[in-house]
């Protein structure tokens, strides 16, 4: 099998600063990688069947969301210049790498906000309602209240499912009075 570390860095170096070889990503399948050092990497993969690379940008989920709308990548030549593949990926994958990588942060620290919101809320709810905060899973947004005769789904900051059990007539009728009043408002 051909290593193509050399030609990987010297493709790095053509990019320019800030882009670098990150030697601690090498791996036996000839996957290399191009970094920045702020996150952002380009990874370059060797078809195993012919003579080429695929080049696509790494979104670490440390600092951004998942990105997968147009996601994009491309390809060259092993066989191509150094200087050439830097101009190539320069002009046909950076600009919208960048962008991607820009708006999958933003997109992570709007998802931090969002999450920030609901916790606080939940906290508020428990405090309330005397009751406790349930635990929560990383896939799920979510936050849940648990209280005696029910539960509180913090959804959003807008929204907030009620589950309410154990009640008398009287309870149930002020309830949905002031849930009629709200409405009617």
């Amino acid at each position: 099998m051909f290593d193509y570390s050399a030609l990987i860095q010297q493709v790095a170096l053509y990019l320019g600063k800030p882009w670098k070889f990150n030697r601690r990503a090498e791996t036996a399948y000839n996957r290399y990688e191009i970094i920045d050092g702020g996150g952002r990497a380009l990874v370059l993969v060797k078809d195993y069947r012919k003579p080429r690379f695929s080049v696509y940008g790494r979104f670490p989920h440390t600092i951004t969301s998942a990105y997968l709308r147009d996601y994009k990548s491309i390809s060259f030549a092993a066989s191509r210049a150094p200087k050439a593949i830097a101009a190539d990926i320069s002009r046909r994958f950076l600009p919208h790498y960048v962008a991607a990588f820009a708006e999958a942060r933003q997109m992570l620290l709007q998802e931090q906000a969002e999450d920030e919101e609901r916790t606080q809320i939940a906290r508020l709810l428990a405090q309330v309602s005397k009751g406790r905060e349930g635990c929560h899973s990383s896939n799920s947004r979510s936050r849940t209240v648990y209280f005696s005769d029910g539960a509180a789904e913090v959804i959003s900051a807008q929204r907030v499912d009620l589950k309410l059990s154990s009640l008398s007539a009287d309870e149930a009728i002020r309830i949905l009075a002031g849930l009629h009043q709200k409405t009617q408002s």
